[in-house]
């Protein structure tokens, strides 16, 4: 089930660089390699924080708070009340998103890999999974995004929001 869960995590990189491609913004290598990277990390650093509160707290509050967390960060997709913004994310109009660029735009798209990451069972597998699900949602997100060019970039944030809500509903009811 945890590699269930951190691929659907990858899914809302994947919308997000569909919105970026549906504005012909191009993500470089490098920029790819930081939004994988920076999820990445979110989640080894939250089991860590996960196993070291699990020495005073019982783990079943860890799947509450990851539940809980990834509800309301759905809600504020659903709400377009984003914590991120794909229509700024290339700050210098360059018409390529940069490795500093992706860096602002992946800290608050790895939001739901931070609480997620505290009810899961990391080990190395998983890590390279999570890396490898980031960096190729970004990749056909993007892809995708180019293709459907006349679509509206707002539907990403919404279709990332209902994603969180059925991910949190199927952690409630697995988890």
């Amino acid at each position: 089930m945890d590699f269930l869960l951190v691929f659907l995590m990858s899914m809302d990189s994947l919308l997000t660089c569909f919105s970026l491609g549906t504005k012909r913004i191009s993500i470089s290598l490098g920029a790819r390699l930081v939004i994988a990277f920076v999820g990445t990390s979110c989640l080894i650093l939250s089991f860590l924080f996960a196993q070291i509160l699990s020495l005073i707290l019982p783990e079943s509050i860890f799947h509450f708070i990851s539940s809980f967390s990834l509800v309301i960060i759905a809600l504020f997709c659903l709400l377009d009340k984003s914590f991120l913004n794909p229509d700024t994310a290339d700050i210098d109009h360059s018409g390529v998103l940069s490795p500093v660029e992706a860096l602002f735009l992946a800290v608050p798209l790895s939001l739901d890999s931070l609480f997620t990451g505290l009810s899961v069972n990391t080990n190395i597998v998983l890590i390279i999974f999570c890396f490898i699900c980031g960096f190729t949602a970004s990749f056909i997100g993007q892809k995708l995004g180019e293709k459907f060019a006349n679509a509206q970039g707002k539907k990403a944030s919404f279709c990332s929001g209902c994603m969180l809500l059925m991910i949190a509903g199927f952690k409630m009811l697995f988890g």
